[in-house]
C-alpha cells in the first residue's frame, strides 16, 4: 500500500482563477491525505511530477483543461501517460469539447471528464472515485505480479481489497474471487460462469469486451446498472502467461450509485431550473417539486402552508395512502410556529421525530414542510438537494409574483386600486365589440364622475391629503357597485363605471346612492373633508361604434353636470342638446383665453334703495361681457367657466379696479358718496393672495372700505368655510361689507349666517316674484325678514319689479331693495345722473 501521505493532485490550466478555485476546494476535501499543486502549462506539469517523483511522492490524478496553452489537454494526458500510465487523468471541458473527449474516454487513456462549470459535489466525487481506483490499479498491479504467490497468499491480498474482484478465464468461468464480490454480487458458487453469476444471463454477453481485450491487451472500462438500482463501473484487465498468451481478466467493479445519483440530481436540478423559468403557476411548481423529491427519497409528505399556521394548507403525498391524517400535520405546524418565529434569519429549519426527518423553509408569505422517512441530517448531499429545490421554488415564486404584480400594475391605478384608464378602455372596446358581433341582450351603459372643487382639497391641505381622500372615494365606488361591473379611476378626479347589465331606471337608483356616498365626509388625520360629484351618464351603449365618441359624450354629459354650483352635486344623461351646449362652452374657454379683459369687460350698475328714505344709497356693479368676436356673454355662462381656471381671479382683479374707480367718479361727479357691491367666487375667496390684493387695491385707491361692499353666496362646502370665513372675517376688519346674495336658495345659508360674520342678506328675486302670489313665499320672506333682524343683520331684496312688492316689502321691515321697478344696469354716466337726481340725504351706511 503506499503512504496516503506521499500521493500528489495536480491540477493544470491556463486561468488563475480556475486553479486557485480549484486548489481552495481540494485542499478542502484532500488536503489531509494528498500534496495539492498547480500548474498553469503543460512544461510545468510535467516537470511537477518528475519532482514528486524524485522526494517519492506518486502523482494519484492529474485534472486539467481541454486547453493548457502549449499544447491541448489530451496531448498532455498521451505525454504524460508514457511514462506514468497509473496516473488517473481528469478532463475539464467546455460543452463544444465533451464529443472530442467522449472519443478517447473508452480507451483508458481519460480516465473521465467534467463538464465546465463544474458542479462541487460531482467533481470532489469523481476525485475521490479516482484516487480510490488509483490506490486499487496499484494493489492490482501487485498482484499480477505477485500471481505466482501461495494460495494463501493470494487469497491475502485479494481480501485486503475494498473493490469487487474477478477473475475469469477464457471460457467465462470464474476462477477466484474475494469476499467484497461475494456480498456486492452474492456470488456463492465456488465456480461458474460470469455472465450468469455477475449478470444474471443464461447465454454469454452479445457486447463482451473480453475478445477486445484480449487482442489489443489493453483495458477496457464501461459503467452498468443493475436491476437493485445500483451503478458499477467494470473495468476489465487482461491476464497473460510467460510467453505472453492470454490465459483469462481480472474484472473490477466499483460501486459509483452516490456518483451517479449526484450527476441524476444535478440534472434534475437544471430540469427544475428550467420548468421554474417557463412555469406561470404556484401550484404547478409545487408539484415539480414533490415529483423531483420524490424520485430521490422516501418522501412521506409534502405540505404547503401559510405562516399563520392554519388549517388551511395543500398536501402533496406520493403513490398509495396518506402517511398522516390532518390532525398530525396540523400538530406539526403548530410546533414548528415558534421555532420559525425564533429563527427568523434562518434559510431552513431541521428536525428529527418519528415522522422522519421534517424540514421546514419559509417561503414569502408561506411554508414549505418537507418530511422524508429516513433521517437526512448528516446527509450533506441529500440536504443540499432539498435546499436547492427548496430555493428554485422560492425563487419561482417571487417571479411568478412580481408577474402577477406587473400584471396588476399595468390594469390598475397605483393610489386607489381601482382598475386604470387603459384597462377600463380595453373593457369598453370588448364591450362595443361584443354588442355588434353577438348581439348581446346585456345594456351596457358608462359613467363619468368627476369631484368638484377637488383641487381645493390638494391646494387647501396638500397632495398627499388629496391622495387620501382618492382612495377613499376609490374604495367606496367600489363596494357600491355590482359584481361584473367595470370601475376605473381615468386618472385625477375622474373615474368611470361600465355597467354590465342595468337598465336607466336602476342606473339613477344607483347614481343617486353613489352620490349620497360619495358626499359622506372624508376624516383624513383631524381633517373632516367632504366633497361632491358631477356625473354624466350614457345609456345603452350598443349604438356607438367607436369608443372616442362614446367618451367624448359621456364628458360632455358630466361637465353639463358640473354646471350645477350648488355644491350638492348633479347627473346628467347625454342627449343631443348637449351638444350645442358644449360647443357654447368651448367657445366661451377659447373666448376667455384670449380675451382682452380690460378692452371687453366692464360693469354696469344697478342703484339700491334705502325703503325709509327711498333714496339711492349705492349700486350694485354687473359684469358684462362684449367680446372681440361680436358675442356677448352672460355672467351666468362664462363666470363658471373662467371660475375653472385662474382666469377668474384676474376677472375679478379688473372687476375691482372698475369698481374702485366708479366709486371715485361718482363721489367727484355729484359730491355724494356710496357704495358698490361687486360678487367674489369661492375661488377668489379661498385665495389669501386675492384678498391681500383686492385690500391693497382699495388703499392704492384712496376709497374708504365701507365704500366697497362684497357679495358671496353660500355655494362652497364645509370644508372650505375656515378658510373663507377667516378671509371674510378679514375683509371686515378691515371695514369691508359683506352680503350674503341669493339668499334661500342654497343649501346652507343657515350655516353660513352660523358660522360667519355677514352684515347683509340679500333675499332672491326667485322669492320676491311670488311674494304677490304665493302665501308661502310671503311667509318664507316674512321669517328671512325677521330672522335677519333678530341676528342685527340688514336685509335687501333683489329683482323687485312691480310696486305692489315694493309696498310688501316696507310692510314687513324689509331695509333695502334694487330691481327694474327702481331701474335697470346703466352705464356709468348714467348712474351718475340717478345719483343727482336722489330725493333723500343720502349717506354711506354704516
Amino acid at each position: 500500500m503506499i503512504n496516503v501521505h506521499h500521493k500528489a493532485i495536480l491540477c493544470v490550466g491556463k486561468s488563475i482563477n480556475q486553479l486557485l478555485s480549484l486548489e481552495k476546494l481540494l485542499s478542502e476535501n484532500f488536503g489531509q491525505e494528498y500534496v495539492i499543486e498547480m500548474a498553469e502549462n503543460s512544461s510545468e506539469a510535467m516537470d511537477i511530477i518528475t519532482t514528486l517523483c524524485d522526494i517519492n511522492i506518486e502523482t494519484s490524478v492529474l485534472i486539467t483543461d481541454y486547453m493548457v496553452g502549449d499544447m491541448n489537454g489530451l496531448e498532455l494526458i498521451h505525454t504524460i501517460k508514457r511514462k506514468h500510465q497509473s496516473i488517473k487523468m481528469i478532463l475539464m471541458a467546455n460543452k463544444m469539447d465533451i464529443d472530442v473527449a467522449q472519443k478517447i474516454i473508452n480507451h483508458s487513456v481519460v480516465y473521465n471528464i467534467i463538464k465546465k462549470p463544474w458542479d462541487e459535489d460531482i467533481l470532489i466525487q469523481l476525485v475521490k472515485d479516482a484516487c480510490h481506483q488509483y490506490d486499487t490499479d496499484i494493489e492490482l498491479s501487485g498482484l499480477m505480479s505477485r500471481l505466482r504467490l501461495s494460495e494463501q497468499q493470494k487469497s491475502l491480498i485479494l481480501e485486503s481489497i475494498s473493490e469487487s474482484i474477478i477473475y475469469v478465464n477464457l471460457d467465462y468461468e470464474i476462477q477466484w474471487k474475494n469476499s467484497v464480490a461475494d456480498r456486492d454480487l452474492l456470488i456463492w458458487k465456488a465456480s461458474g460462469l460470469c455472465y450468469k453469476e455477475i449478470y444474471g444471463l443464461k447465454e454469454n454477453c452479445p457486447d463482451c469486451p473480453m475478445d477486445q481485450v484480449l487482442a489489443t491487451k489493453k483495458p477496457y472500462k464501461f459503467e452498468r446498472k443493475f436491476e437493485d438500482d445500483t451503478y458499477k463501473l467494470i473495468r476489465y484487465f487482461p491476464v497473460f502467461d510467460q510467453v505472453n498468451q492470454p490465459i483469462g481478466m481480472v474484472l473490477t467493479l466499483l460501486d459509483i450509485t452516490d456518483q451517479k445519483r449526484a450527476e441524476g440530481m444535478s440534472a434534475s436540478l437544471l430540469e427544475m431550473s428550467k420548468h421554474i423559468n417557463v412555469s406561470e403557476s404556484v401550484i404547478e411548481m409545487y408539484k415539480k417539486a414533490h415529483m423531483y423529491l420524490k424520485k430521490y427519497f422516501e418522501l412521506r409528505l409534502m405540505c404547503i402552508a401559510g405562516e399563520d399556521f392554519d388549517a388551511s394548507y395543500i398536501e402533496f403525498y406520493g403513490e398509495g395512502e396518506k402517511s398522516f391524517d390532518q390532525k398530525q400535520i396540523e400538530t406539526l405546524l403548530k410546533s414548528l410556529r415558534n421555532i420559525i418565529k425564533k429563527n427568523r434569519n434562518e434559510d431552513y429549519i431541521i428536525m428529527n421525530n418519528n415522522m422522519g426527518s421534517v424540514v421546514a423553509y419559509p417561503m414569502n408569505d408561506k411554508i414549505m414542510l418537507v418530511v422524508i422517512k429516513d433521517w437526512i441530517e448528516a446527509n450533506e448531499v441529500a440536504l443540499k438537494y432539498i435546499n436547492t429545490i427548496a430555493e428554485q421554488v422560492k425563487s419561482g415564486i417571487t417571479k411568478i409574483n412580481n408577474t402577477k404584480k406587473i400584471m396588476y400594475q399595468a390594469k390598475h391605478d397605483t393610489n386607489t386600486s381601482l382598475y386604470n384608464r387603459e384597462f377600463f378602455i380595453e373593457q369598453l372596446k370588448a364591450g362595443l365589440n361584443n354588442q355588434r358581433e353577438i348581439m348581446s341582450p346585456q345594456n351596457r351603459s358608462i359613467a363619468l364622475i368627476d369631484l368638484n372643487y377637488f383641487k381645493e382639497v390638494n391646494d387647501n391641505y396638500s397632495h398627499i391629503v388629496g391622495d387620501d381622500v382618492l382612495r377613499e372615494i376609490g374604495h367606496r365606488l367600489k363596494s357600491s357597485v355590482r359584481d361584473g361591473d367595470v370601475v376605473a379611476r381615468m386618472g385625477g378626479d375622474e373615474f368611470a363605471i361600465l355597467f354590465l347589465n342595468h337598465d336607466r331606471r336602476e342606473i339613477v337608483k344607483f347614481v343617486k346612492r353613489l352620490q349620497k356616498e360619495i358626499a359622506k365626509p372624508i376624516m383624513v388625520g383631524d381633517v373632516s373633508i367632504t366633497v361632491s360629484s358631477s356625473i354624466g351618464i350614457v345609456d345603452n351603449i350598443s349604438k356607438y361604434r367607436d369608443f372616442n365618441v362614446l367618451l367624448k359624450e359621456a364628458d360632455q354629459a358630466m361637465y353639463e353636470a358640473k354646471k350645477d354650483k350648488s355644491g350638492s352635486g348633479r347627473y346628467i344623461f347625454y342627449e343631443k342638446s348637449i351638444q350645442k351646449k358644449v360647443e357654447r362652452h368651448n367657445n366661451i374657454e377659447l373666448s376667455l383665453k384670449s380675451a382682452d379683459f380690460d378692452d371687453e369687460m366692464g360693469l354696469l350698475f344697478q342703484p339700491i334703495i334705502n325703503l325709509k328714505t327711498m333714496g339711492i344709497i349705492g349700486f350694485e356693479g354687473f359684469l358684462r361681457w362684449h367680446s372681440i368676436n361680436g358675442s356677448d356673454y352672460s355672467p351666468k355662462e362664462f363666470i363658471p367657466i373662467a371660475d375653472e381656471s385662474d382666469e377668474i381671479l384676474e376677472i375679478g382683479h379688473m372687476v375691482m379696479k372698475i369698481a374702485l374707480k366708479a366709486v371715485k367718479h361718482i363721489k367727484k361727479e355729484t359730491g355724494k358718496g356710496c357704495f358698490i357691491s361687486v360678487n367674489l367666487t369661492t375661488k377668489e375667496l379661498m385665495n389669501e393672495k386675492h384678498i391681500a390684493g383686492l385690500k391693497k387695491s382699495i388703499v392704492d385707491n384712496g376709497i374708504h372700505s365701507n365704500e366697497i361692499q362684497i357679495d358671496i353666496t353660500d355655494r362652497f362646502k364645509s370644508n372650505q368655510i375656515g378658510l373663507i370665513s377667516k378671509n371674510i372675517n378679514e375683509l371686515k376688519d378691515f371695514g369691508v361689507h359683506v352680503n350674503l346674495d341669493d339668499f334661500g336658495t342654497g343649501s346652507a345659508s343657515l350655516v353660513i349666517l352660523n358660522k360667519m360674520d355677514i352684515n347683509e342678506i340679500k333675499i332672491d328675486a326667485s322669492y320676491i316674484r311670488k311674494i304677490r302670489f304665493e302665501p308661502d313665499a310671503y311667509k318664507m320672506v316674512k321669517t328671512m325678514i325677521n330672522l335677519a333682524k333678530s341676528m342685527e343683520i340688514s336685509v335687501t331684496a333683489e329683482g323687485v319689479e312691480k310696486k305692489e312688492e315694493l309696498d310688501m316689502l316696507i310692510e314687513l321691515g324689509c331695509d333695502y331693495a334694487q330691481g327694474y321697478y327702481f331701474s335697470k344696469p346703466v352705464t356709468l354716466d348714467e348712474a351718475v345722473e340717478l345719483r343727482k337726481q336722489s330725493v333723500s340725504l343720502y349717506g354711506i351706511r354704516s
